[in-house]
């Protein structure tokens, strides 16, 4: 289903926060707990200035740029999914369970993915990123 970048984020947070595979990787026990999901899912590019290294694992999720398509109506938005773990190997269940929900419930296929520099020492950042087609 086509939406918008903002529903679509949403949709994405509601996804990962009913999977457990994910709220493990990610060491939430509660998913109700806003205070400490709000510390671990950020709907926006982390400001490196102002992370706090006691925060990982944490996601990163946003929309970098959107661009036109041969429809008016649609656009091709690239989606990016950071994580910031301490290690590779924390790192592999967070990314693995992001890679599923992505694949199974928004039926997206990764585009680009790596492990990218991180300014903050001894955090690992990974980035996964996709090109969904969204409402202009």
């Amino acid at each position: 289903m086509i939406q918008d970048t903002f529903d679509m984020q949403s949709s994405i947070v509601d996804e990962l926060k009913n999977d457990s595979s994910f709220l493990l990787a990610l060491k939430v026990q509660d998913k109700e707990n806003k205070e400490l999901l709000s510390k671990k899912i950020n709907l926006q590019r982390l400001n490196m200035e102002l992370f706090e290294t006691k925060n990982p694992p944490l996601v990163s999720i946003y929309f970098s740029d959107a661009s036109e398509s041969n429809n008016y109506l649609l656009n091709y938005a690239v989606l990016k999914i950071e994580t910031y773990t301490f290690s590779r190997l924390q790192a592999k269940p967070l990314v693995k369970a992001i890679k599923n929900i992505m694949r199974e419930k928004f039926k997206l296929r990764i585009v680009s993915e790596g492990e990218e520099p991180c300014d903050i020492r001894n955090v690992y950042k990974y980035v996964i990123e996709y090109l969904p087609m969204t409402w202009s």
